[in-house]
């Protein structure tokens, strides 16, 4: 698959940018999920423990390939802070609503095309199929 850009978020600062590798996977769920389990030996006995908080930080570190997610903070000066934070190694720094915004997006992007989506597409596209085509029997194997 292709990598995909977010749109920045409106209070982000001009440079920044987050470039993701496409569509999420099956695969890259499970290693998301396989991420945020463990299991440790509490005296002698195997404990299996879950890391439920961080599966968007999880997200972001597996789906974004590169970024700069650069804000602006009111620290109660004249002058605003710049915050920045550099993805995906920092995806932990990340500002909560950052965090969610940049996760909405991967997981808008992963969903497959409706039906509906997928009739528009083929007829702007000028693809027209005359028949639906139709699953045959399958093969039955000998033995």
């Amino acid at each position: 698959m292709k990598p995909l850009a977010i749109k920045n978020k409106d209070n982000w600062l001009n440079h920044s940018h987050i470039l993701t590798r496409g569509r999420m996977t099956a695969g890259d769920m499970a290693e998301i999920a396989n991420d945020m389990v463990s299991v440790e030996v509490v005296n002698n006995v195997p404990v299996v423990i879950t890391k439920a908080g961080s599966q968007s930080i999880l997200k972001v570190q597996r789906m974004v390939t590169q970024g700069v997610v650069a804000v602006l903070l009111d620290n109660g000066d004249d002058e605003p802070e710049r915050y920045e934070v550099h993805l995906p190694e920092q995806a932990d720094q990340l500002l909560p609503d950052d965090l969610d915004y940049i996760c909405v997006q991967i997981d808008a992007r992963s969903k497959p095309m409706s039906v509906e989506e997928q009739k528009r597409f083929l007829n702007s596209a000028g693809v027209h199929s005359e028949k639906n085509l139709s699953l045959e029997k399958p093969l039955q194997k000998s033995l």
